[in-house]
């Protein structure tokens, strides 16, 4: 494992600090430093937080995209529920995740942003105390996994990627149904079909919160 030295680990610590500062309200940056990350308001003054205030309180959705050693981090500026996403990737990713780049695929879930991956991380483990955190996704292409985390219960739901897919045509196949009946048969096709595995330590430290 390659080696990181303090100075660079304390400059994405920085980063991802400034990052939060920039993109949630002064309440939420403050339980999240106090609550999640244990930080003193000595601690908060030195990295030198002014708290702005966000007027926009638009959801957003953070997503880890994953192929073999390439990923992909960034968060949606409007919230994307199950059934879109897995719209998007059968629709739009499923046919060309091998002559695409990750980062080819961001546009296809509307206007969203990069981010790295320890912003991803903090971001994440603070879905459970963030109201501007709708949910967390990982679409795992190397395992053929898609991995998914509400706000509302904080439990991470996983599903093969196929499965997914599937249920999508079929929810989709006849054109003359409304949205709310498609989304009706989609869920009623991933029923039986969730994964009951152990998670990633990633996924378990969010769960835990």
């Amino acid at each position: 494992m390659t080696d990181i030295s303090k100075e660079r680990q304390n400059e994405i610590l920085e980063k991802a600090l400034d990052w939060f500062a920039e993109h949630f309200e002064s309440k939420e940056l403050l339980d999240i430093l106090h609550k999640h990350l244990d930080m003193t308001d000595l601690e908060i003054d030195f990295f030198g937080f002014d708290l702005p205030s966000v007027e926009n309180t638009e959801q957003i959705s953070l997503i880890h995209l994953h192929e073999r050693d390439d990923d992909c981090y960034f968060y949606t500026n409007k919230p994307i529920g199950l059934f879109r996403a897995a719209c998007i990737y059968q629709y739009n990713m499923s046919s060309n995740i091998d002559r695409l780049t990750l980062d080819s695929f961001i546009s296809e879930f509307g206007e969203a942003d990069l981010i790295n991956e320890t912003a991803f991380s903090i971001m994440s483990k603070s879905i459970s105390l963030s109201e501007k955190i709708a949910n967390v996704m990982e679409f795992d292409f190397e395992n053929n996994q898609f991995n998914m985390c509400d706000r509302g219960n904080c439990k991470w739901n996983s599903f093969h990627l196929c499965d997914i897919g599937e249920a999508i045509d079929e929810a989709t196949f006849n054109d003359k149904l409304s949205l709310s009946e498609q989304h009706k048969i989609f869920i009623e096709q991933l029923k039986g079909k969730e994964i009951i595995e152990p998670i990633s330590s990633d996924e378990s430290q969010i769960m835990s919160m």
